[in-house]
């Protein structure tokens, strides 16, 4: 009684381990639902006769479809403890490895082929069936028969029944040896995948699914889910403690288990699957740890379980808490994640660049709105998705008539897209690149943002426009607000958390709007939203230069301070480092040259000047000793800047330049734009008027006077 006890306590911590890593990776699990079965594929594209999950078009699809976030939580928890329910006390810290591990990876869609898989090992260790060997075949063919029924990757599930007959010991079936078990398994097996094939022809090449993928070459930029965990960032975790438990469970097999060529292969075989792709990570890894649990007997060191296990508890509860959405949490309802495109009453062809995506539109009104022009089934189109990728190119880099690629065929999207009549065009958030190729296309514009996605409308589209006005009100008011104006903003943008707020900056930043992406990290002052911030300010200094043809002694000058101070602190990446030494070349500004710039001028105020465009912050300290007020004054508010709100900032400026009369004419113009700048960023549009006015009057004839001129039509 008391080892049962011990034994239920044991399982119970482990379920709770798993249950708080899951609550963790969705910080809106109190309201969330998810999918537990793939969507109908319903694709322009699409050929005839496709197979489909059989249950995605039963009545029971509505509540799979919809399952609770919780309940997927605690049924997963179920389940992947029962992975290691052989596993000893003594083996206790693989056991907790291994379910951290498929913990933070599992996928809703993972959720029932890793049931079968569990379901069939305990069938096969059943004591009760042990000797009703026919029941037990019939009862591992109803898993299989199950598994066709609920997934498309029931392949490696019926593999896997085949792997469990393989490595019984005794007769499976009474009075038959265990190698015509198995033939009349794979027997049945074939004949169920002929019928099928005739009946459905793409059944065959939905079974192939595990390894096709490889085979096609299917790109992952279309498809991410196919690269790699090791490549992949946000599955390290799962990939590191993958690692360190199959390195245990090798060590810690008994010394009676020799394993053959065969068995080896075929445990090799699902390692390497697991590591090859995102996708099949948890199902080839859970029959990896079934297929071996068997054999595991002792680790060869000793240590402290229950401190581990206490640790690994405290972790896992303060991962949940961390994550948690709390203001979500105590309203009851979600607050909505995703633009909601069926609020638009329009519909049409969808282009997908990031296929993962698919079933946000093959699922609920989505895909009675809309259709995809494909999605993520390369068992039906791996031979249409290099063709695919290739408009998708097309469209980022704004290729709109025929030219001839590299692979001589024709290239250039407009025919393609007029051939699809394509209505709705569906780019990542964080495709920066795209974003800002997609903002100078003639043909697409922008019609809504969250953190997840961008959606650009073509504008030919007769029923796209009354969306595609609404998103030009809504995203020329966050720039130039205008007192009185009313928009919709959840129509069109979407930002409930500081993560997806800094995306959505960054997203209007690239379509040039960046007083309008500044609105949504206003009081963000995290690494993250200092990046967003300093391409803000970057794209601000290009406006005026373009309209100027001098560099902005606010803007330029706070963009390259922070630029510095975010370079020094590493929160760079190359990649980014390269383009923001790309763009600053475009404003004249060369890093490695900038006290080159200004060492031959003598006129102290030209000197900071030219220090402050070229964004040398000691220079400009060490220059402000060398002027008097009220100049100094006005450049000093300005060099500390970087370092201020911009409300601080605002307020300094606003008290010298009503204070001190006696600026000079020259500086006071330039001083006036500035302050109207920085009101116009704190959204107070009256204050920008009137010093855009001011600076107007006293310098009618400045360098500002062509962009102090837009700024004002824009905002009056």
């Amino acid at each position: 009684m008391k080892s049962n006890s011990s034994s239920r306590s044991r399982y119970l911590k482990l379920a709770l381990i798993c249950f708080l890593i899951l609550l963790g990776r969705e910080p809106d699990w109190g309201t969330e639902s998810v999918s537990l079965i793939p969507p109908v594929s319903d694709c322009l594209l699409s050929p005839e006769n496709v197979w489909q999950v059989p249950l995605a078009a039963a009545e029971v699809a509505e509540f799979l479809n919809h399952v609770p976030y919780l309940l997927f939580a605690a049924l997963s928890a179920v389940v992947l403890v029962s992975l290691v329910v052989r596993f000893s006390s003594s083996v206790e810290l693989i056991a907790i490895l291994i379910l951290a591990s498929l913990s933070a990876a599992i996928s809703p869609l993972d959720l029932l082929p890793v049931c079968c898989l569990s379901l069939a090992c305990s069938i096969r260790d059943s004591a009760w069936l042990k000797n009703r060997s026919a029941l037990r075949l019939t009862a591992l063919l109803c898993v299989g028969f199950f598994a066709i029924l609920v997934t498309l990757e029931f392949s490696l599930v019926l593999l896997f029944l085949i792997l469990v007959l393989w490595n019984e010991e005794d007769a499976t079936v009474r009075g038959v040896s265990r190698a015509a078990a198995i033939i009349l398994a794979s027997i049945v097996l074939a004949a169920g995948f002929g019928l099928a094939y005739i009946i459905h022809p793409s059944f065959f090449h939905v079974g192939l699914r595990p390894v096709s993928w490889m085979w096609m070459q299917v790109p992952t930029e279309l498809i991410p889910r196919l690269q790699s965990p090791v490549v992949v960032r946000s599955h390290w975790f799962s990939v590191v403690t993958m690692v360190l438990a199959g390195g245990l469970l090798w060590s810690a097999r008994s010394a009676q288990t020799k394993y053959n060529l065969t068995q080896f292969l075929i445990l090799l075989c699902f390692a390497l699957i697991s590591l090859a792709s995102v996708h099949y990570f948890v199902l080839a890894f859970s029959c990896l740890v079934l297929l071996t649990r068997q054999n595991v007997d002792t680790l060869g060191f000793q240590i402290p379980l229950r401190r581990v296990i206490a640790c690994t508890l405290i972790g896992a509860f303060g991962f949940a808490i961390w994550q948690t959405d709390k203001l979500s949490l105590l309203a009851g309802e979600p607050a909505p994640k995703l633009v909601d495109p069926t609020q638009w009453q329009t519909g049409g062809n969808v282009i997908l660049m990031n296929l993962d995506h698919s079933s946000d539109w093959n699922e609920g009104l989505a895909s009675d709105q809309f259709q995809l022009v494909l999605d993520n089934r390369w068992d039906l189109f791996g031979g249409e998705y290099h063709d695919y990728l290739a408009v998708c190119r097309d469209l980022k880099e704004v290729r709109i008539n025929s030219y001839l690629r590299t692979d001589l065929e024709w290239g250039g999207y407009k025919l393609v897209i007029d051939d699809w009549n394509a209505s709705i065009l569906v780019v990542e958030s964080q495709e920066l690149l795209a974003i800002r190729g997609l903002s100078n296309s003639p043909h697409w514009k922008l019609m809504g943002i969250d953190g997840k996605r961008t959606i650009f409308g073509n504008q030919e589209i007769p029923a796209n426009i009354p969306q595609l006005k609404r998103a030009v009100e809504t995203i020329l008011f966050l720039e130039w607000p205008k007192p009185g104006a009313e928009i919709q903003l959840d129509k069109t943008i979407v930002a409930n958390t500081d993560h997806d707020a800094r995306i959505v900056a960054n997203v209007l930043c690239l379509t040039r709007l960046p007083y309008a992406g500044l609105r949504f990290i206003r009081d963000d002052h995290s690494a993250s939203a200092e990046k967003v911030r300093t391409r803000c300010f970057l794209e601000l200094a290009h406006r005026v230069y373009r309209h100027s043809g001098v560099g902005s002694c606010l803007d330029q000058y706070r963009a390259l301070v922070r630029f510095r101070i975010g370079e020094k602190n590493g929160i760079w990446s190359p990649a980014e480092l390269s383009q923001i030494e790309q763009s600053l070349d475009g404003l004249g500004v060369t890093l490695q040259e900038e006290e080159a710039v200004v060492s031959a001028e003598t006129d102290f105020i030209e000197q900071i000047q030219l220090a402050m465009r070229a964004g040398d912050e000691q220079l400009c300290k060490s220059l402000l000793e060398k002027l008097e007020e009220p100049v100094k004054s006005y450049f000093s508010c300005l060099v500390n800047s970087p370092a201020m709100d911009v409300e601080e900032t605002l307020t300094c400026l606003n008290r010298i330049l009503l204070e001190e009369p006696d600026v000079p004419a020259e500086i006071a113009g330039d001083a006036w734009f500035y302050l109207g700048c920085l009101a116009l960023e704190t959204g107070e549009t009256v204050s920008a008027v009137t010093a855009f006015q001011k600076s107007q009057e006293i310098a009618p004839s400045s360098a500002f006077r062509e962009i102090r001129m837009i700024y004002l039509q824009q905002l009056k």
